[in-house]
């Protein structure tokens, strides 16, 4: 063979991405609540919030939070079963969201806390599909707008989450409690982070890291701490001028440059820093009086939660003005523009770090590159994980394309074959040894065809649809053909347009 991601198409739904991110920002407030945070992080706040509801407790921990202060019947269930977690993690996480699902389609809930969306399991579970992510959030948003106000570590402030005024009778206080939310929510986030300097000078007192883990789990927090000082100070000198005369918009686009230098090592670092603070967990205990070893991970999140909230803010704020009564309308919207394009930035760059460091992760992973140099390779496009089908045999490879060539590798696992991954549940991040099993040089490849799409439904390798990618070569010297090919066999339309896409770019630029 001459050759053979799970990516996450819902990262690309801009309503959910949008309503995640609001619910992000809402759950550390709660009481107890940093516990589940700290075990799970993902730089998208929609597969953040999937990965975390799919855990099932924290789903019945809000609940119970909303069933004391009402009279309803408590799940208990916000713990894990710790033998039912030793003989089967996935058995006791789908037991907890049945329980959950069970109460949600009670007749007294649907009573007393309406707007509630029932799911079962399986739609929660299906990552092909983000129906029951949507049910979830609904849901989890709605709970969160009955909880008890004594269950929030600071005192619940009115949010975009929050019911909606009705604009055209209540503008005036929509306005103002839209400000107050964003200057107080940014005295509580500057107040975190000089909690966190402080911390980290207690890290490094101590010896519990060194000072290259630091930089890489908190990276240049002086600068974030001056910056976001600097920042609260313009919309502090905002607030106190009158009404016409400030000019929202301006404190942002003043602060563009100042967003991307202070929060590019934050985006691009965290997901490594949160790694390491698994680790490290059990030797910052003794610091637990400054930051409890259980939420140091909310602090490394808080600073991209944060961000991704500002352009929400700015735009709940927008909805709420009328353009002829304000004389900075244009500017304001100028402000969220420019917090939108530093949001993608920020992603932007944080996309290339990933991929640099899985492409340097992978030289390591691969012990027999059978005579190719990785320097060669040029950078990483994409990689992930798919049944490939050549000659008539499907086989599951994680597949990386760089500029110069597209390989085929197969993990090498240490257990049975019997329980190793399917192709529904395979992870493209994974660290385990790798086999180069296929490689196709990148200058050799004619197309990349898209086919109609497939259904599966008994198909042994557990993924319900395919959309089949075919990528045809020229063959080598002496192979009696006119090319050859090979199917990806891709989860979803949009994974499958995406490696199209970036291949037929090559096909165009004859690599």
């Amino acid at each position: 063979m001459a050759s053979t991601s799970q990516n996450d198409t819902f990262v690309d739904d801009p309503v959910l991405r949008a309503k995640c991110t609001r619910l992000r920002a809402i759950l550390p407030q709660i009481r107890g609540f940093n516990r589940y945070l700290a075990l799970v992080s993902n730089a998208n706040p929609t597969i953040e919030l999937w990965d975390l509801f799919s855990l099932g407790v924290p789903l019945c921990y809000l609940f119970d939070l909303v069933a004391e202060g009402r009279g309803l019947t408590k799940i208990d269930q916000s713990e894990y079963d710790a033998e039912m977690l030793a003989e089967s993690p996935e058995r006791a996480k789908k037991h907890a969201i049945a329980l959950f699902a069970m109460q949600i389609r009670s007749d007294a809930v649907a009573r007393d806390i309406p707007g509630c969306e029932p799911f079962t399991v399986n739609e929660l579970w299906d990552r092909d599909s983000t129906q029951g992510l949507n049910k979830a959030v609904q849901t989890v948003s709605t709970l969160i707008k009955h909880l008890p106000a004594d269950v929030f570590d600071v005192p619940r402030r009115p949010s975009v989450m929050s019911t909606p005024f009705k604009l055209e009778r209540y503008p005036e206080s929509h306005r103002i409690n839209v400000l107050r939310e964003l200057v107080e929510t940014e005295r509580k986030y500057n107040s975190d982070l000089e909690v966190l300097q402080k911390y980290l000078v207690a890290v490094a007192d101590c010896n519990l890291m060194d000072e290259e883990t630091i930089s890489l789990v908190f990276p240049n927090v002086d600068q974030l701490v001056e910056f976001q000082a600097q920042f609260l100070r313009a919309l502090e000198g905002t607030v106190e001028q009158p009404w016409p005369e400030q000019r929202w918009g301006q404190a942002f686009l003043q602060a563009e440059e100042g967003f991307l230098t202070s929060y590019t090592s934050w985006f691009t670092n965290y997901t490594r820093g949160l790694d390491i603070l698994q680790i490290k967990k059990p030797y910052l205990a003794g610091l637990d009086h400054l930051i409890s070893s259980h939420e140091t991970s909310a602090y490394v999140i808080r600073p991209v939660s944060r961000a991704c909230k500002y352009p929400l803010l700015l735009d709940s704020l927008i909805k709420c003005l009328d353009p002829a009564q304000y004389p900075h309308f244009d500017e304001l919207k100028a402000g969220k523009e420019a917090m939108k394009r530093i949001l993608d930035e920020l992603h932007a760059r944080q996309i290339i770090a990933e991929k640099q460091e899985t492409a340097n992760l992978l030289r390591g992973r691969v012990a027999d590159w059978k005579g190719h140099n990785p320097e060669h390779f040029g950078a990483l496009l994409l990689n992930d994980i798919f049944v490939v089908t050549k000659s008539n045999v499907d086989r599951e490879y994680h597949v990386f394309l760089f500029e110069k060539i597209l390989l085929c590798c197969k993990e090498v696992f240490t257990r049975s074959a019997s329980a190793g991954p399917t192709y529904s549940t395979a992870n493209p991040h994974r660290t385990s040894p790798l086999t180069l099993k296929g490689r196709i040089f990148m200058n050799v490849v004619t197309a990349a065809d898209l086919g109609p799409m497939e259904r599966n439904e008994h198909s042994s390798h557990g993924y319900p649809v395919a959309y089949p990618l075919t990528v045809r070569w020229k063959p080598d010297e002496g192979i009696q053909s006119d090319s050859e090919s090979l199917v990806l066999r891709c989860r979803t339309e949009d994974q499958a347009q995406r490696w199209k896409e970036k291949i037929a770019e090559k096909v165009r630029l004859g690599a």
